[in-house]
């Protein structure tokens, strides 16, 4: 299935780049520290819909490149 491009609409482009760190391993504390946040800030992102669809589609293409 493809991912839809409306979910990801709905993210900011800060939610993006948070997405992308952790799906890479980066601990939410440096993801919040390097995007100048809050770790509270990532782990209510995480709880969003949207972006715990962007971490799965993310996660699910990193997969496919590590074969």
């Amino acid at each position: 299935a493809k991912p839809n491009p409306t979910e990801t609409l709905a993210l900011t482009p800060r939610q993006l780049a948070a997405a992308r760190l952790l799906v890479r391993g980066v601990r939410p504390s440096e993801v919040a520290r390097q995007l100048a946040t809050i770790p509270q800030t990532i782990s209510r992102w995480k709880r969003l819909p949207e972006f715990a669809a962007e971490l799965k589609t993310l996660h699910a293409m990193l997969c496919l490149h590590a074969r």
